[in-house]
């Protein structure tokens, strides 16, 4: 009887056994192994920003106060006035400029009279002593028969008449090359006033600032992000406006070191825009920046930088406006159709990869090959297939009924293609033999 029970009760704690491990292996979630895209990818917050902006700057000289600025997100035409300088520094050296231009050209005229004046009464002299010398002539004929020393009278007189005409003529040559010299260098010093006069009025313009084109003004700001306004002074060449080319943006970026390391030129980005939930956008990684930033929590920098990258928009439903906010996906890989499981399916055992492949009353460990893999998903190259299911967690040693390895498996495959080659020729051998029978 004793004997009897004991077997019972080890009977019954088989079944129990059984039954937990049953219960075990039910437990374990499966997944169904299929055919999908690989993904690699992770996302992003980031803005838009247009490609090409006007900037509108500051005079590069002085002290320039506005008073006059058109408000910000004003919409202008080209030419329309944007803000307004004063600087009475420049306007009082550009006035002195104008007065000493105009009396420089009244002394160049005046000049010339004076010069014009002084050349005629030395051409006025020549011509007298022209006269003289016919006078000295006609006298010639009265002298035939005076005395000699009349006559040596008349010779010397004729002779100082030669001399003085000779020395009014070089005279008048002389006379001509210094005023020459003397009007080019009044001219010269009038060029030079005339030019300052130029120099001074650009940069009496340059105090009115002008639209270059149609568009939205967003004003500047300075350091600490307050906007400029009537009665500041901005430094020299700084930006007091600028107006967005919206044609062509661009989104920027901020990404962890982690994920900045992982990212590549070229690599696709698709976006959503929260201000418009219902358009889509593309385009592609275009520049990295190799040089971080350092992020600040408490007026403090900290150890984590950030860093700037940059995508194209080259295909959008519609354009967004500057600066709205965007969804960036990044694509770092991709692989259509393909044998795609889940990272804790694959299991590293022994130095290999391997997945629990699902069987009527088990599991089979079998060595598989991975692929690529992200942090989600993991691509299977060999060992694997589609339609079968594998367990995402390790099944009790129990409940694994076998093993395979890829060299095994490979054997395995080729046996059972043989056997597959001979049993279809064995049905074709069986089918000619019943075709003679029935034509006999």
């Amino acid at each position: 009887m004793k004997p009897r029970l004991t077997h019972i009760i080890s009977l019954l704690s088989l079944i129990f056994l059984v039954a937990c491990g049953r219960k075990k292996e039910a437990e374990i979630s499966l997944y169904h192994v299929k055919k999908s895209d690989f993904v690699d990818a992770f996302s992003v917050s980031g803005f838009a920003e247009p490609i090409e902006v006007k900037k509108i700057t500051a005079p590069r000289y002085g002290e320039n106060q506005i008073v006059y600025l058109v408000k910000d997100a004003t919409k202008v035409q080209k030419g329309d006035t944007i803000c307004i300088f004063e600087n009475n520094s420049l306007t009082s050296r550009y006035q002195k400029s104008i007065e000493s231009q105009k009396a420089m050209e009244a002394d160049l005229k005046k000049r010339k009279v004076q010069l014009a004046s002084e050349y005629q009464l030395l051409v006025s002299q020549i011509e007298s002593n022209k006269v003289d010398e016919k006078m000295y002539q006609f006298d010639s004929l009265a002298l035939t028969f005076a005395s000699p020393k009349q006559k040596k009278i008349q010779e010397l007189e004729q002779q100082k008449n030669n001399i003085q005409r000779k020395l009014l003529q070089d005279k008048l040559k002389s006379l001509a090359i210094i005023q020459r010299t003397e009007i080019g260098q009044m001219q010269i010093r009038a060029q030079h006033s005339q030019n300052e006069v130029k120099r001074m009025k650009e940069k009496v313009n340059e105090l009115v600032l002008k639209s270059p084109c149609a568009g939205t003004v967003l004003i500047g700001k300075w350091w600490n992000g307050e906007k400029l306004k009537v009665g500041a002074y901005p430094y020299t060449s700084m930006m007091v406006a600028q107006i967005p080319l919206t044609s062509k943006m661009k989104i920027k970026m901020q990404l962890s070191e982690s994920d900045y390391k992982r990212v590549n030129m070229g690599d696709s980005v698709f976006f959503t825009f929260d201000a418009m939930p219902t358009v889509k956008g593309s385009g592609k990684i275009v520049q990295k920046s190799p040089m971080g930033e350092s992020l600040y929590f408490n007026n403090k920098e900290s150890a984590i930088k950030v860093f700037n990258v940059e995508a194209s928009l080259e295909k959008s439903d519609s354009l967004p406006k500057p600066d709205f906010t965007t969804n960036c996906k990044i694509i770092l890989d991709y692989a259509r159709d393909t044998i795609v499981v889940p990272n804790i399916a694959v299991f590293h055992k022994d130095s290999i990869d391997v997945v629990f492949v699902k069987k009527k009353r088990g599991f089979e460990k079998r060595e598989v090959k991975k692929g690529k893999s992200s942090s989600k998903e993991t691509i299977i190259e060999k060992g694997l297939y589609k339609d079968e299911i594998i367990a995402l967690a390790e099944p009790n040693k129990e409940n694994i009924l076998s093993t395979l390895l890829l060299h095994k498996k490979s054997e395995k495959k080729k046996t059972e293609n043989r056997q597959n080659d001979k049993q279809k020729i064995n049905r074709k051998n069986d089918e000619q033999k019943d075709s003679i029978v029935s034509k006999k």
